[in-house]
């Protein structure tokens, strides 16, 4: 019988008026097998090679894991709008929906929330700046 550690790193910009963000240590005795809680997002795809990100803005550079997400947008349990539904239960519904395309088809998903639809997309990449394209491909 195994043991998974998961480890959650967080990057600071020094530069940027930003809250330090917590680092989060997992210990889980066994592989996660279905994904039900945001808690378990992260650890499935770092067990799987996967990433899961959420993208609230390019141009803001504001892009969070799942719980990030939940928190900017005012907790986990918070109802999205006039619907009964969480944030925390959007987010899972979005990442079960995907993760069978996991590392086959994509190995870094980007999700972005569509208010219209009222469910995560996976953001189109050409959304990014172009600054930041070429910041992020030149060699």
């Amino acid at each position: 019988m195994g043991c998974a550690v998961v480890l959650s790193i967080s990057y600071t910009n020094q530069e940027a008026s930003e809250p330090i963000h917590k680092v989060s240590f997992i210990n889980r005795d066994k592989p996660i097998t279905e994904i039900t809680r945001l808690e378990d997002v992260d650890a499935w795809g770092k067990q799987h090679g996967c990433s899961f990100v959420f993208i609230k803005d390019w141009k803001k550079k504001e892009i969070y894991t799942a719980m990030g997400f939940a928190d900017a947008k005012g907790g986990k349990t918070k109802n999205i709008g006039r619907s009964n539904i969480s944030w925390e239960k959007a987010i899972v519904e979005a990442v079960n929906e995907y993760k069978n395309n996991c590392p086959s088809k994509l190995k870094v998903f980007t999700f972005k929330w569509s208010s219209r639809k009222g469910k995560f997309y996976i953001g189109d990449p050409s959304d990014t700046p172009k600054y930041e394209s070429k910041k992020l491909f030149s060699f």
